[in-house]
């Protein structure tokens, strides 16, 4: 048993070893450059304004018509100057009606992600690509109301792409060429984050936590063979314990 314990424990700390020197080094560079988001703050500043005087619809008639049981919550959002509810529920479903005449929307098209893409960074945009429902940037579960995507690509100075939602019409997520090379040896490597894996999160999950088991149990084998190992010597009338493990 010892002898397996000594083999087990040699070959996971080499292993473990290895993880861990790739998670110090990725985390130095995720320190410097967090992953890519849109702050709430930025969102706003970029967003225009309803215009009230275009509603007809009143925030409890787009809740019956939206026809969900449990909403969560309610938003008013212009989308090319229209005002559109957009009514979530609590198992992320959502529902788009605009508010001028009460009709229910359908998914925006390639063209209208464009413009709304062009009218959030007031510059031309160079393509649109989707819609898509992951890629490496949008893979949080908290994009998945909002899934899925197409992505706009802008040919300034810092390579931006912009996320717009087919559902709701709305950017919610900017990138820059930059932000996406350096995570790609930051934040993907050290959360174990690449899309294969992390679209999926049971899996993901699970693949976090077996990791951090094994470490855990490498940690526990290599205390109980220290102290099993430990000799006691008593030369001269002194109680001296010492290591088998010499150099």
């Amino acid at each position: 048993m010892i002898r397996f314990l000594v083999l087990v424990h040699r070959w996971m700390g080499i292993i473990l070893c290895l993880f861990f020197s790739v998670w110090f080094i990725s985390g130095a560079v995720l320190i410097y450059h967090p992953f890519p988001s849109l702050s709430e703050v930025e969102r706003l500043s970029h967003r225009a304004d309803v215009d009230y005087s275009k509603i007809s619809v009143s925030p409890s008639e787009a809740i019956n018509a939206a026809n969900i049981f449990e909403p969560d919550r309610l938003r008013l959002i212009d989308r090319e100057g229209r005002p559109i509810y957009v009514l979530h529920s609590i198992n992320n479903t959502v529902f788009t009606m605009s508010g001028d005449d009460g009709i229910k929307l359908s998914a925006i098209t390639n063209e209208t992600a464009g413009r709304i893409a062009e009218s959030f960074l007031s510059k031309p945009m160079s393509r649109v690509d989707g819609p898509i429902k992951y890629d490496q940037w949008i893979v949080h579960q908290w994009f998945d109301t909002y899934r899925p995507f197409y992505r706009v690509h802008f040919d300034d100075t810092d390579k931006t792409v912009l996320y717009v939602s087919e559902r709701t019409g709305e950017v919610v997520q900017k990138t820059l060429g930059s932000e996406r090379v350096w995570n790609y040896f930051g934040a993907v490597i050290h959360w174990i984050y690449p899309t294969v894996l992390r679209k999926n999160w049971e899996l993901w999950d699970q693949t976090v936590w077996w990791i951090s088991l094994l470490g855990v149990l490498t940690t526990v084998a290599g205390l109980w063979l220290g102290v099993s190992r430990l000799r006691v010597v008593k030369p001269a009338n002194r109680f001296i314990i010492s290591s088998p493990f010499n150099g």
